[in-house]
């Protein structure tokens, strides 16, 4: 513990719902009531494990020589300076049980796509003679206003906690004016206090219709947007044809590229498959060579008669070895995982990060 004869709050030590995971080098470190990890390589750890034992000041030379570490483990409630703050974490976790509240939002714009992606759950999911439908801008203001009632009704800390409202599909862009009409009416909620000011927009998409003026939108708007891309061209255009069977690769990386060049805050939802285990080099290539700031994986599940047994054990082999090369090269800040179902709705498992994946 620093010795310090200034007044300060109490030292930083691991709240009691702490939690680790070791594997290959790397340690998740979590607060069991919050599911957040931070992710950690072991000898760091281990370097800062003992100090938090002991207590550890905010301004003390420990701190500030594992200052990214703490600040991480601080703001997933993993360490904590005072007993309260753990009561206030697991009060919230039981408010959250017994009621449910909507910190984050959908709107599907619409279930049309434009493109024939094989393991897309939406379309195996559809019954015979299903109607694709579009939303109208009438039932997006309605829908926004109804999320405006639902989270001023949680009181003054839940209405100003985290908020994420995400444009999603189908093919959201096949429906961009209303994406456009959404984004300034929340704008104008945000300015009557109908949503938090610090609500944030999200956009998940296929990329390929994505134009500069879109782009531009989005950055104005302050909206962050997750392109779905599988790896290198081979496997991309393998997993995510257009409709007419052609490539969308090219189109994908120059969206990529769009929003990066108007200074988009833009991440990747990247979806495992077997095929695409057979070339995880090229993938982890890939990813790292787009140099983007967020990133998504959804590992394939569903029929067994259609996914090799192995390829779940192989999946979670990819994902650790994937995580070892980003902590090296600390190109990639936000992580998340999740698990896409073949012929089953979407189960979303978040991890950690701002997007979700499609």
């Amino acid at each position: 513990m620093c010795e310090s004869s200034e007044v300060r709050r109490d030292p930083y030590r691991f709240s009691r719902y702490a939690k680790t995971l070791a594997r290959g080098g790397i340690v998740a470190v979590f607060n069991s009531l919050r599911m957040r990890p931070v992710y950690l390589e072991q000898r760091a750890f281990k370097e800062i494990q003992p100090l938090l034992a002991e207590g550890v000041y905010e301004d003390c030379s420990a701190w500030q020589n594992h200052a990214r570490a703490f600040e991480l483990l601080k703001d997933a409630k993993v360490i904590i300076s005072r007993a309260h703050d753990d009561d206030a974490v697991l009060n919230r976790a039981r408010n959250c049980v017994t009621h449910p509240f909507p910190h984050l939002f959908y709107l599907v714009v619409t279930d049309k796509c434009n493109m024939g992606c094989h393991y897309c759950f939406v379309r195996c999911d559809r019954p015979a003679g299903y109607q694709e439908v579009t939303m109208t801008q009438d039932t997006a203001r309605a829908a926004l206003d109804f999320y405006s009632r639902e989270i001023h009704g949680g009181g003054t800390d839940e209405f100003n906690s985290e908020k994420q409202i995400i444009f999603y599909g189908g093919e959201p862009l096949l429906n961009f004016s209303v994406i456009e009409f959404a984004a300034k009416y929340c704008k104008e909620l945000q300015s009557t206090n109908a949503l938090p000011s610090d609500t944030r927009l999200s956009l998940v998409t296929n990329g390929t219709l994505l134009t500069m003026t879109m782009a531009s939108f989005f950055k104005e708007f302050g909206m962050s947007v997750g392109i779905s891309i599988d790896g290198d061209r081979i496997i991309t255009d393998a997993n995510r044809p257009l409709h007419s069977g052609e490539s969308s690769y090219d189109r994908i990386v120059r969206a990529i590229t769009l929003c990066q060049n108007v200074g988009l805050d833009v991440g990747l939802s990247v979806t495992v498959t077997p095929s695409g285990l057979d070339r995880e080099d090229a993938i982890l290539e890939e990813i790292l060579r787009l140099n983007v700031r967020a990133l998504g994986f959804n590992i394939l599940m569903g029929d067994n008669r259609r996914i090799p047994e192995e390829f779940h054990a192989k999946a979670a082999q990819f994902l650790l070895k994937f995580f070892k090369v980003v902590f090296c090269s600390s190109s990639i800040f936000f992580l998340f995982a999740s698990f896409s179902f073949l012929l089953t709705p979407v189960t979303l498992l978040h991890l950690l990060g701002p997007l979700p994946p499609r």
